[in-house]
């Protein structure tokens, strides 16, 4: 009787032995993202000066300025009876060039004119004289010169006054008429500023640069390869005109984009383009900020460290401990490491630890092991040899997750170019990587890294 009961005994005290270790509960702290400066990306914007001249010289009238003026008027000499006399008039552009050198831009207007003067009696008309009248026109040059300056409302031109040159003059010497009189060259002058000044208002100005942005904006906004599986976004946010400089029939502007950039490990799913902001200003921000974030399952982080612990066996003293499979999730503000035991016991134990992101060797791994309380529990009574430092120790310096390949490919990929697609490049200077945080979410690692340094777009080959 009484060896039925030892027996009853030692089967129960078996049985609680190889009872599964409760876990730690997943329940990581939710940590706040980083917060991160503004990058600042500069785009090249390039206006095209003939293009504006095909447009200005298609907006302005055909002609210009024409009508029909009477007036009294007597022969040379004296001694006629005034004369009855209708001056008519034509006056229309013959060529419009618009050059521009450093912030200096120059309007250049030739137009053409022709004069008549017609002697009125009764029923018939007679031409009294004329000048570019079934002839060659005469000719008049008008000039413009001032400064492009940018602001809170884009591009804008700070005109100069303008100036009358006389290419080919006309006098009508016999009737001593004054063809500027005769053109109201005054009228003919405004109203020819009025159109040019419109015409540069929305070419050089905010249509002219919108035009010009909307052409390359969604290349901005598309994911771009790094390779290895990761991309690039830029997320602009805001746009500001920043500089003007041009020679010839070029003028290059600088823009400031205000951007949000990221690295993602998935290339982002496609989305409608987002409207592209007005142009703004700001207080001038510096230098690129690229977020890294990188989610890597929990599973497969598991995995990653099943593979670096090798044979998986760790000598403590005399005695073997066999990993057969490791398990990582979070618990508050700790890593909880769920060790897989094939020696000395079939069990499941648990570590907890604090995770440490190494950004020189790109890889995660641990300090502060301690057992769980259930686990230091139970083997205090069945394997109490494993409660040493030795064991710790070991799995501290072998249990890591790489993540090289991320944070390699930001210390590798200085001044690579990217090919933005519509003939823009991207270069990216990566000068310094910032770890920003690690930690567990329930059911991934999740690490961020900031690298600073500069991102310079251009157009043709880098």
């Amino acid at each position: 009787m009484r060896s039925s009961i030892w027996a009853i005994l030692a089967m129960l005290l078996l049985g609680c032995a190889h009872a599964p270790i409760s876990p730690p509960p997943n329940d990581p702290l939710v940590q706040p993202a980083p917060n991160v400066e503004l990058s600042q990306i500069d785009v090249p914007v390039s206006l095209n000066l003939l293009s504006l001249r095909a447009e200005l010289l298609n907006k302005l009238p055909r002609p210009l300025s024409q009508g029909e003026v009477s007036s009294v008027m007597r022969l040379p000499g004296g001694g006629a009876l005034p004369l009855q006399t209708t001056l008519r008039h034509k006056l229309w552009i013959q060529d419009v060039q618009l050059r521009v050198d450093g912030q200096q831009f120059t309007v250049v207007v030739s137009a053409a004119f022709s004069v008549q003067a017609v002697m009125q009696g009764g029923a018939s008309a007679a031409t009294l004289a004329s000048c570019g009248w079934n002839e060659a026109p005469a000719q008049v040059r008008l000039r413009l010169q001032g400064t492009l300056q940018t602001g809170a409302r884009g591009l804008q031109l700070s005109p100069g006054p303008w100036t009358l040159e006389w290419i080919r003059p006309c006098q009508l010497t016999a009737l001593h008429v004054d063809v500027g009189a005769i053109l109201n060259l005054p009228v003919v002058r405004d109203r020819l500023r009025a159109q040019v000044d419109e015409t540069l208002r929305d070419g050089l100005g905010t249509t002219g640069i919108h035009a010009a942005l909307s052409a390359v904006w969604p290349q901005l906004n598309s994911p771009l390869s790094l390779g290895h599986g990761l991309w690039l976004m830029l997320h602009p946010v805001a746009l500001a005109l920043a500089g003007v400089q041009g020679q010839g029939y070029v003028l290059n502007l600088r823009v400031q984009m205000q951007a949000k950039p990221e690295i993602v490990a998935v290339r982002p799913a496609t989305t409608g383009l987002p409207a592209m902001p007005a142009l703004g200003s700001w207080p001038t921000v510096t230098g690129f900020h690229v977020v890294l974030n990188v989610n890597l399952p929990l599973s497969r982080a598991g995995t990653l460290m099943d593979e670096v612990l090798a044979d998986r066996t760790l000598l403590v003293g005399s005695h073997r401990v066999v990993i057969e499979h490791v398990v990582l999730y979070g618990h508050k503000q700790m890593a909880v490491l769920g060790l897989h035991l094939r020696e000395p016991v079939d069990s499941l134990i648990y570590i907890l630890a604090t995770p440490v992101f190494d950004s020189q060797r790109g890889e995660l791994s641990f300090k502060d092991l301690n057992f769980s309380l259930e686990t230091e529990s139970r083997l205090a009574r069945t394997a109490a040899w494993m409660l040493g430092d030795n064991l710790k120790r070991q799995l501290m310096q072998r249990l890591h997750i790489p993540f090289s390949d991320a944070v390699h490919l930001l210390r590798t990929y200085t001044r690579a170019p990217l090919d933005l697609g519509a003939g823009l490049h991207a270069q990216i200077d990566i000068q310094e990587v910032h770890p920003q945080g690690l930690w567990l979410t329930p059911d991934s690692v999740q690490t961020v890294v900031v690298a600073d340094g500069h991102l310079q777009l251009s157009y043709g080959l880098p």
